[in-house]
C-alpha cells in the first residue's frame, strides 16, 4: 500500500496520511479514501454530508481508521474462515442446488464484501470461481474462503491484477480458462471511490476513478468476450425449451444509483458509473444477437460492508434507514440473489437492463423537507397544516 500526504483546503491542520489502492495522483482532495471494490450508498453519502456539515473534514481520520483494519472492520472481509458461512447469509433458499454445475464465473474486484458474496452464491450452487484484486493477500484469502462454499470447488484468487492495465486483465483471463475449463459468467466489480466535491478533484483523480470504473470494466469485457461468445453458444437458450445444460455467456457490471438525481460528494463516481451503464447496453445491443445477455446491478445501502464502513458516519449509518421505504439497509444476500436471477434460467429473456437493489432509496432523494419528516408523517395519519396548499376539510377529495 502507498500512502499519500493529503492537505485539507478549508482547515488548518493536516488530514494524516490516508492509504489508497490505486497509485499516489496528485492533488486528490481532502476527502480522499482507499479505493474499493464494494458498491457506494448515495444515502450514506447525503446523511454524511447533512450531519457533518462545516465539520465535514473531520469526519476523514475515523474513515481511515476503518480503512487501515478493512480485514476485520466486518463479519464479510476476514481472513479465511475454517468453517462455511452460513448459507443464508449470502444467498436465499429458493434456488436449486447444481444449477451452475460446471461453469466457471470470473469475477473482478472479487475480494471486497459485495462481489464475494456474489461470487460465493455461485459457487455453492456448483460454479468454480477466479477472482481478481490488487491485494495479493487479500484476494488469494478470499478465494479460499469463497470455496469453503461448497465441497470440491475450485476458485482462484489471482492478486496483483490491476484492472486498468488491459494485457493483465487478458493475462488472467486465459489463467482462468487454462485452469478452470471456460469463462461462462463474468461479473464486472472492480470500482474506486472518496468523498469531495467536485471543485477539490483534480483532473487526475476523477481519471483515476474513470480509469479503474470505466476503463477496468472495459477493460474487463473486452478480455473475457472471447469467452463469453463460446460459453453463449454452447449453452444457447431460447425461452421455450428446458435448457439441458444451463446458462452461459452472462455478464453483470457492478453499478450505483448515484447519478440517477445526483449525490453531494459523489460527482466523479456518479459520472463513471454513467458510464459503465452505458457500456452495459451498448453490449446488450451489440452482442445480444451472439446470445450474450449484458446488465447492471446497482445496489443501494448495504449493511456490514466496507463501503459503509469507509464512506459513513456512525450517525449516517443509523439515519439511513429511516429514508429508504423498506424501512432497513439492504444485505449482501440480496445482492447475490439479483446476480443468480440474471446468470440464471429465470434471468434468458432481461438484457440490457440495471436491476436496482436498494429498497426504493434512490426515489425519496427529495421527500425528506422540512417537518414533514419521512416516514414519521405519512404514518401518523395526519392531516398537513400550515401551509397554504393543504387540503380543505370540505373538500371533496
Amino acid at each position: 500500500m502507498q500512502s499519500l500526504r493529503l492537505l485539507p483546503r478549508r482547515v488548518g491542520t493536516a488530514v494524516g496520511r490516508i492509504r489508497v489502492s490505486a497509485p499516489p495522483v496528485p492533488s486528490l482532495g481532502p476527502a480522499s479514501l482507499r479505493c474499493s471494490g464494494a458498491a457506494t450508498s448515495r444515502l450514506a453519502v447525503r446523511n454524511s454530508f447533512r450531519s457533518l456539515g462545516s465539520s465535514f473534514f473531520h469526519t476523514v481520520s475515523a474513515l481511515q481508521q476503518s480503512s487501515e483494519t478493512e480485514q476485520t472492520a466486518g463479519p464479510l472481509w476476514k481472513t479465511p474462515r475454517t468453517m462455511p458461512m452460513e448459507k443464508y447469509e449470502y444467498l436465499s433458499d429458493v434456488w436449486k442446488d447444481g444449477i451452475f454445475d460446471n461453469k466457471v464465473v470470473f469475477c473482478t474486484g472479487g475480494a471486497g464484501s459485495i462481489c464475494s458474496a456474489q461470487v460465493r452464491a455461485m459457487v455453492h450452487l456448483g460454479a468454480n470461481a477466479c477472482i481478481i484484486g490488487r491485494n495479493v493477500a487479500k484476494t488469494e484469502n478470499m478465494a479460499k474462503d469463497i470455496a469453503t462454499a461448497r465441497k470440491g470447488a475450485k476458485v482462484l484468487g489471482l492478486g496483483a491484477v490491476d484492472v486498468r492495465k488491459p494485457e493483465a486483465v487478458v493475462a488472467a483471463a486465459e489463467r482462468c480458462a487454462k485452469e478452470l475449463g471456460s469463462i461462462d459468467f463474468v461479473i464486472a466489480g472492480a470500482a474506486g471511490n472518496f468523498l469531495a466535491t467536485i471543485d477539490q478533484i483534480s483532473s487526475n483523480a476523477l481519471k483515476s476513478v474513470m480509469d479503474i470504473d470505466v476503463l477496468g470494466s472495459y477493460n474487463t469485457l473486452k478480455a473475457t468476450l472471447p469467452y463469453l461468445v463460446e460459453s453463449a453458444k454452447k449453452y444457447k437458450v431460447d425461452g421455450k425449451t428446458r435448457p439441458k445444460a444451463g446458462t452461459g455467456g452472462r455478464i453483470i457490471f457492478v453499478s450505483a444509483t448515484l447519478h440517477y438525481s445526483g449525490t453531494p460528494l459523489q460527482s466523479h463516481v456518479s459520472i463513471a458509473k454513467a458510464g459503465v451503464d452505458a457500456m452495459s447496453v451498448s453490449v446488450a445491443i451489440e452482442q445480444g444477437p451472439k446470445g450474450i445477455t449484458s446488465n447492471v446491478i446497482a445496489p443501494g445501502p448495504i449493511a456490514d460492508t466496507e463501503g459503509m464502513a469507509r464512506l459513513a458516519t456512525d450517525d449516517s449509518r443509523k439515519e439511513t434507514p429511516r429514508l429508504i421505504p423498506s424501512q432497513r439497509m439492504g444485505y449482501v444476500k440480496e445482492i447475490a440473489d439479483a446476480t443468480i436471477y440474471l446468470f440464471s434460467d429465470a434471468g434468458n429473456f432481461v438484457n440490457g437492463d440495471t436491476i436496482v437493489v436498494d429498497g426504493g432509496q434512490w426515489h425519496t432523494q427529495s421527500i425528506d423537507k422540512g417537518a414533514f419528516r419521512y416516514p414519521d408523517f405519512l404514518l401518523s395519519g395526519e392531516t398537513v397544516t400550515g401551509v397554504a396548499g393543504m387540503k380543505k376539510s370540505k373538500s371533496k377529495l
